[in-house]
């Protein structure tokens, strides 16, 4: 089976543009994260785009079926209603975070062809927060240095671990560890008491649902199965 998506070319070579004419690198990322928001798109909108999929193919919503990841590893099985609205959403918002990963190259890309190289040291300087220590800001630094050089693999060997580290420490900080990550529905978050809950069910102290929505598909996705979230 396959399918075509449109995009609206011209919009997002106007949002690519916007991004590149910061004045620096850190600018530039800064202005990206602000602009685009969301990779996964807005929950609200992401969940009436499915009730009206629903309305128009209600087959789609009623037959068994099993998905499967890119390696042949069996995501989940939806039989009822519920479970294939919760299936075609996390589907659609997945196909988001994907379609959002070409924009994000070309937008680095453009960026250096405007403001050449990145600082390794000034990067370094931008990532570092109350949430991203010193030596973890100066490593997401030298990936995205890999990046601008053409060592893809690298760079993404890099970085991965790295913003996965990350996103950890932002749930400690929170007073929230991921302990599951098999399936969406089955991503649970514990507190420290010991009472856990479902990261879809919006019971995460996040400010931002949209951005919960995607670390939920980021951490569920096929590739983390088996406790690689749980590494060091």
């Amino acid at each position: 089976m396959s399918a075509e998506i449109a995009l609206p070319t011209e919009e997002i070579e106007r949002l690519i543009e916007h991004v590149a004419e910061g004045d620096g690198w850190p600018d530039c990322l800064e202005r990206f994260a602000i602009l685009y928001g969301p990779p996964s798109g807005g929950h609200e909108k992401n969940v009436e785009l499915i009730h009206e999929l629903k309305a128009r193919s209600p087959l789609l919503f009623m037959i068994p079926r099993v998905e499967f990841g890119p390696e042949g590893t069996m995501l989940r099985e939806p039989r009822t209603e519920d479970e294939h609205v919760e299936a075609a959403l996390a589907q659609h918002e997945r196909d988001a975070v994907s379609i959002w990963s070409l924009i994000a190259a070309n937008a680095l890309e453009r960026i250096q062809e405007r403001h050449g190289e990145p600082n390794e040291e000034e990067l370094a300087a931008f990532f570092e927060t109350s949430l991203i220590p010193a030596d973890l800001a100066k490593q997401l630094a030298h990936g995205v240095v890999l990046f601008a050089r053409g060592n893809y693999d690298d760079s993404a060997h890099a970085l991965a671990p790295r913003i996965e580290r990350a996103v950890r420490e932002v749930c400690r900080q929170a007073g929230l560890v991921v302990a599951g990550t098999q399936l969406w529905s089955n991503t649970r978050v514990v507190s420290p008491p010991g009472r856990s809950v479902t990261a879809g069910s919006g019971s995460i102290p996040c400010r931002c649902r949209n951005r919960r929505r995607y670390e939920g598909h980021r951490t569920s996705d096929s590739t983390t199965i088996g406790g690689s979230l749980m590494g060091p």
